[in-house]
């Protein structure tokens, strides 16, 4: 009679293997949650999870932040005349008010300030690893785990977490673009999201392409030293 068992070589797993965790039933464990940017979302998830849920007993939060320091569009974006383009009153954090804007309108250095004091108030910077820009994540269906990869300081590290959050908005993926001859220009090519700080435009002749929100803060403060500006506008505002 023939045996239509499948053979098992003993000290060898078999193909359809599935690893179970060894340890005792309903064994308590943290969920490990993974942010990757630490601007005013990450912020706001930083503070709901530790501060007005108090889940931190139960969750390992770690935020993964690209640039040396919190504030993401705010850290970035130092273009003159950079600021919110609502009331600053409402531009505030849901969880901690600011009644102390000394514009109509905050700019950049005020509101990146205002995070920065905010962070620092409520402690929301321990959960946050800077210069870390995560450049890899796959779903272990498995493990039942996201494994990602992180540039940290131009070393790659591996980790792993149970919940991954987006939170790096969409203003820090900046790019030129697509005009013919764009980078033969010989005179001096700056973008809007990676300000030259350095830039002296007094008595210079300006072309600035665009006419959304980015372009109307800069104009009134170019114009008034350069030597001629010209705005170039596809379409209404």
């Amino acid at each position: 009679m023939t045996d239509n068992k499948p053979s098992v070589t003993l000290g060898k797993r078999p193909s359809n293997w599935v690893p179970l965790l060894d340890e005792p039933l309903r064994q308590e464990r943290k969920l490990r949650v993974v942010c990757v940017g630490g601007g005013w979302s990450g912020m706001t998830l930083a503070h709901k999870l530790t501060h007005e849920l108090k889940w931190d007993y139960f969750i390992d939060l770690q935020i993964y932040e690209k640039n040396p320091d919190l504030g993401g569009t705010w850290y970035e974006n130092r273009y003159p005349g950079a600021a919110c383009d609502v009331p600053a009153h409402i531009y505030v954090f849901p969880f901690e008010s600011n009644p102390n804007w000394t514009t109509f309108y905050a700019d950049s250095p005020e509101i990146w300030q205002c995070m920065k004091d905010t962070a620092k108030k409520w402690d929301l910077e321990r959960h946050m690893l800077f210069n870390s820009k995560v450049i890899d994540s796959i779903w272990d269906e498995c493990s039942g785990k996201w494994r990602l990869k992180v540039d940290h300081h131009g070393e790659v590290i591996q980790d792993e977490c149970d919940v991954l959050i987006n939170a790096t908005g969409f203003l820090h993926k900046w790019s030129w673009p697509n005009i013919q001859g764009l980078h033969n220009f010989k005179g001096k090519l700056v973008h809007t999201a990676a300000w030259d700080q350095s830039l002296d435009w007094s008595g210079q002749k300006i072309a600035l392409i665009g006419n959304g929100s980015s372009a109307i803060q800069v104009l009134p403060q170019v114009q008034k030293t350069a030597k001629k500006v010209v705005t170039y506008v596809r379409s209404p505002t």
